[in-house]
């Protein structure tokens, strides 16, 4: 059996008013044009699914975390196939988000980010 490990962060103003938000870049063949968290695929070298958030983070937005910032929030896991598990693994983070100090977008994944009201 195959299984795939997504992580997502969510990272939330410091006063809980905004989430940063990514919308994926419509040459991404399978998420392309999707509004979602920062996030990806753990693999091979990543030494635990904290690191893989982390480094998903910064190829995404251009901003390092500390991997002890990062607050486990949740887990689900589905089977698309009989031979494949996906899990995916979401952090929650409370992170100052300016986005004029220094988010870029990785233009091969990531067309735009943005912070979305929890109103």
């Amino acid at each position: 059996m195959t299984i795939i490990t997504n992580v997502q962060v969510v990272a939330f103003t410091p006063d809980f008013s905004s989430v940063l938000c990514t919308k994926r870049s419509n040459s991404e063949e399978i998420s392309g044009g999707v509004i979602d968290f920062p996030g990806g695929t753990y693999e091979s070298t990543d030494v635990s699914l904290e690191a893989c958030a982390v480094r998903e983070y910064l190829e995404e937005v251009g901003i390092s975390l500390n991997e002890k910032e990062l607050v486990y929030a949740m887990s689900t896991a589905f089977q698309p196939s009989e031979d494949t598990t996906v899990l995916n693994v979401v952090f929650g983070i409370v992170h100052p988000l300016a986005l004029d100090e220094g988010f870029e977008p990785d233009g091969d994944e990531v067309e735009e980010i943005f912070l979305l009201p929890m109103d």
